[in-house]
């Protein structure tokens, strides 16, 4: 899926042409990168329990525990402190997400 693909490009920090630089500069979604911060509210939720997508139209496609990937995670796939989350979504989501994962925002919005 398309989602995997442009995580595998971020995960092993694979350049990409400039002209898919431009085109990723026009689109609706974003990717953003953020860690899971102790003051974090989604550090210990399972991934459908912070139903991202409804909320703040935001996804995880990835996320690096450790040294390992996990591409594409599982909706039951717990979220952990210190993980780094690659999402997609549009650009006030990401950073709305951003500011949860880092513990800058204390709660999500219904």
């Amino acid at each position: 899926d398309a989602a995997a693909d442009i995580a595998a490009i971020v995960t092993r920090n694979i350049g990409i042409h400039p002209i898919i630089g431009e085109i990723f500069e026009k689109v609706e979604e974003r990717l953003m990168k953020a860690t899971v911060k102790e003051d974090s509210v989604i550090a210990g939720k399972r991934i459908d329990e912070l139903d991202l997508a409804a909320r703040m139209g935001v996804d995880i496609i990835a996320i690096r525990r450790n040294k390992d990937w996990i591409l594409d995670p599982e909706e039951t796939a717990q979220v952990l402190l210190g993980d780094i989350l690659i999402t997609r979504g549009a650009p006030m989501g990401i950073k709305e997400f951003k500011d949860l994962a880092e513990g800058q925002l204390k709660h999500l919005e219904d």
